[in-house]
């Protein structure tokens, strides 16, 4: 799942939360990438904590979402 910082009506950080509380493991497991603009150590250690695999800073480029793409399959987070 790659899922914004802001987004309309909601937030990123509620997804995470949402995913990782869900019932169903097939929710709860999956990888989630949080993207921001906003690139304090507050958002990235506030995606760490809400169960994020991943934070990138915008803008991103192809090669540096492939890059954590990969880093997510090859080394998971444990939950």
């Amino acid at each position: 799942v790659l899922t914004d910082w802001m987004m309309p009506g909601s937030s990123g950080l509620e997804l995470i939360q949402w995913l990782r509380n869900h019932k169903s493991d097939m929710y709860k497991f999956m990888p989630v990438m949080l993207i921001s603009a906003f690139a304090s150590e507050d958002v990235v250690t506030a995606s760490r904590d809400h169960g994020a695999n991943e934070a990138l800073v915008k803008p991103i480029s192809a090669e540096k979402l492939a890059s954590r793409i990969l880093a997510m399959i090859d080394n998971p987070r444990p939950y």
